[in-house]
């Protein structure tokens, strides 16, 4: 116990102070018991075996839920980035599905790829698809000698919505190509 008057240490069990004579009072040294009693124990039950254990096991619940947390972040940036990244055909993701790319040259009609029929026609990429199309591949020839449009349609954006194309028509698409999807 320590003294009021003093500040000095007091023997347990010691009715006065020893350096200034205070007189201890029954109750104020049962008080002092108690409040040393309660430091002893609280500082026993803290280097307790059960309560070390028990230490332990709040930090690995909060270090696997840190962990579960910073999975679940990285599977969101990954996710989030995933749908502005483009697919494997080079296309924005937006063509619909029974659609087919192509570059060159094609005759409706005579080339498998191209039959007769009305034609979404999109860019295969995010760059403008480049089509042009001719009513024969005489136009095309006289086009390629003379340096005089021939076409009779010529698409060079992003996306453009249903052509006719007939059989016997000439179409002529640059790179990065078009996708095409009957309709």
């Amino acid at each position: 116990m320590i003294c009021k008057e003093c500040g000095a240490k007091i023997p347990d069990g010691a009715k006065f102070c020893g350096e200034c004579g205070w007189v201890v009072d029954e109750k104020e040294e049962k008080k002092a018991e108690q409040k040393a009693k309660e430091r002893e124990k609280a500082k026993m039950k803290a280097e307790s075996p059960v309560e070390v254990l028990r230490l332990k096991r709040k930090v690995r619940k909060y270090r696997i839920l840190t962990w579960v947390f910073g999975i679940l972040f990285v599977l969101m940036v990954m996710a989030f980035a995933g749908a502005n990244i483009e697919d494997d055909t080079g296309g924005s993701g937006k063509v619909p599905d029974g659609g087919f790319a192509l570059t060159g040259t094609y005759v409706v009609g005579e080339d498998a790829e191209l039959e007769e029929g009305v034609y979404d026609i999109y860019s295969v990429d995010e760059y403008s698809a480049d089509v042009k199309i001719y009513e024969s591949m005489d136009d095309l020839k006289a086009e390629k000698s003379t340096n005089e449009s021939k076409y009779i349609e010529w698409f060079y954006s992003k996306e453009t919505k249903g052509y006719k194309l007939r059989s016997g028509y000439v179409v002529v698409i640059d790179e990065p190509g078009a996708m095409f999807v009957k309709r």
